[in-house]
C-alpha cells in the first residue's frame, strides 16, 4: 500500500468498527457483547511488553475475536525474527498506526521506531508511522506458555480482595445500593450476603464485579485521577463517566481471570452514550484511554496486578472535552423523568418492561 492508501484503509478500518460498537449498542443492552465482554485481554507486543492502545487497541481486539486467534500477542515481522520466530507463509498483517508528539520522540521506545517496517512521516508536530503486526497464532516457534483466551478462569478472589484492600479505599457495607459517594470519597457496597446468582455468574463474582466498578469510579477523585469535572452526579457528562466504569470494570475483571461478569446496571446510560458516540467516536476511544489510565493507577497503587505492568502514558479529561459531553449529552424532561425510574430498576424489580413503557407513555401524554 501506498501511504495514502495506509491512512484511507485504516480510518476506514477504525470507522467500520465504530459503526459496528454503535449498532450493538442499539440493538440493546442484552446483545450488547464486545471483545471485554469476551474475557479478551487487552493486545500487548511481545517485545516491548506494552499494551496497544487507542483504535490499534479496538482494531486487535476485533482481529482477534474474528480470527479466533488463542492469545491477544503481536509483534511485526521483524520482532518475531528477533525471537527465532518466523511468520507463517500466506500470512496477512494487521496494520496498526502509531502518532507520537515530536517533543516526546527521545522518551519513545526507541526500539519500536527502529523496528518500523514502513516510513513515517511528519506532520504538525506529530510523528507518524505504520506496522504490521502478525499474532502469535501466526508464527512458528512462538515459545510462549499461555492459557488461551477463551478458556475461563476460576476468579482470584485472594488476589482481587488484596487489591481491594491495597487501594485504602473507604468501603462501608450498608444499605441496598452500590456507589461512590464524591463528597464523602467513600464507596458504599450492600452486604456480600444480599448479592445473588445472575447469569453466568455466581454471587461473589457479581459482588466482587460490582466493588471493582465502583472502585473506578472512586478513582476519578481529584487526589487520584482526576476527573472531578464529569464524575458528579447529575451533569450531563456523568454518563461518560459511567462508561469509563464500564470499559474499566470489564477490563479489569477480565485480567484478574478471563472471565467477565454481566453487568446490567448501565442500560440507564445507553442513550446518553448514543448520543455523543454518533456525534463524535472519538469519545469512545477516549473513555476507554482514561479507563485504561485508572486501571494503571490501581496497579501501581497496590502493587497488586495479573502480569508485568508496563509503562503507561496517563490520560486526562480535558476542558474541551466537558464542554461538548456537557452539549451533546443533554436530555429532555421526558429523558430525565425515564432515568429516574431506571435508576430505581432494584425498587422496581417486580414491574415489568411493558409497565415502564407505559409509564412513561402516560407521562408523555399528560405533559403533551
Amino acid at each position: 500500500m501506498t501511504w495514502e492508501e495506509k491512512i484511507a484503509y485504516h480510518k476506514n478500518r477504525s470507522n467500520q468498527i465504530a459503526q459496528s460498537i454503535i449498532e450493538q449498542i442499539e440493538e440493546g443492552v442484552d446483545k450488547w457483547e464486545m471483545p471485554w465482554h469476551k474475557g479478551i485481554p487487552q493486545a500487548k507486543n511481545r517485545v516491548t511488553g506494552k499494551f496497544y492502545g487507542g483504535n490499534n487497541l479496538l482494531i486487535l481486539w476485533d482481529e482477534c475475536q474474528k480470527k479466533g486467534y488463542s492469545q491477544n500477542v503481536w509483534a511485526t515481522m521483524r520482532q518475531w525474527n528477533q525471537f527465532g520466530s518466523g511468520v507463517q507463509q500466506g500470512s496477512k498483517g494487521t496494520l496498526v498506526k502509531f502518532v507520537i508528539p515530536q517533543d516526546d520522540l527521545e522518551e519513545y521506545d526507541q526500539l519500536e521506531l527502529e523496528l518500523a517496517d514502513d516510513e513515517t512521516e511528519d506532520i504538525d508536530g506529530f510523528r507518524i508511522f505504520f506496522h504490521y503486526v502478525f499474532n502469535i497464532d501466526q508464527v512458528t516457534n512462538n515459545r510462549i506458555n499461555q492459557i488461551g483466551l477463551f478458556q475461563n478462569q476460576a476468579p482470584k478472589f485472594e488476589q482481587i480482595e488484596e487489591f481491594v484492600l491495597k487501594t485504602e479505599a473507604k468501603i462501608a457495607h450498608k444499605g441496598t445500593r452500590a456507589l461512590y459517594n464524591v463528597d464523602k470519597d467513600q464507596i458504599i457496597m450492600p452486604p456480600k450476603a444480599s448479592f445473588r446468582e445472575v447469569e453466568g455468574a455466581t454471587s461473589l463474582e457479581n459482588y466482587y464485579a460490582t466493588l471493582l466498578h465502583e472502585i473506578i469510579h472512586w478513582t476519578g477523585h481529584n487526589s487520584r485521577c482526576d476527573r472531578g469535572m464529569i464524575n458528579k452526579k447529575g451533569s450531563p457528562a456523568y454518563a461518560f463517566e459511567e462508561l469509563i466504569a464500564e470499559l474499566g470494570t470489564a477490563i479489569l475483571t477480565t485480567q484478574f481471570s478471563n472471565k467477565l461478569t454481566p453487568r446490567k446496571g448501565h442500560a440507564k446510560y445507553v442513550n446518553s452514550w448514543l448520543r455523543v458516540l454518533k456525534h463524535d467516536f472519538k469519545y469512545f476511544v477516549e473513555a476507554l484511554e482514561l479507563s485504561r489510565t485508572a486501571i494503571h493507577w490501581l496497579f501501581e497503587k497496590t502493587g497488586v496486578f495479573p502480569y508485568p505492568l508496563p509503562e503507561h502514558y496517563a490520560r486526562e479529561v480535558k476542558e474541551e472535552l466537558v464542554k461538548v459531553l456537557n452539549e451533546h449529552m443533554k436530555t429532555d424532561v421526558s429523558d430525565q423523568w425515564f432515568e429516574k425510574v431506571i435508576s430505581s430498576w432494584d425498587q422496581l424489580a417486580r414491574v415489568t418492561q411493558d409497565k415502564i413503557q407505559s409509564l412513561v407513555d402516560m407521562d408523555l401524554k399528560r405533559k403533551s
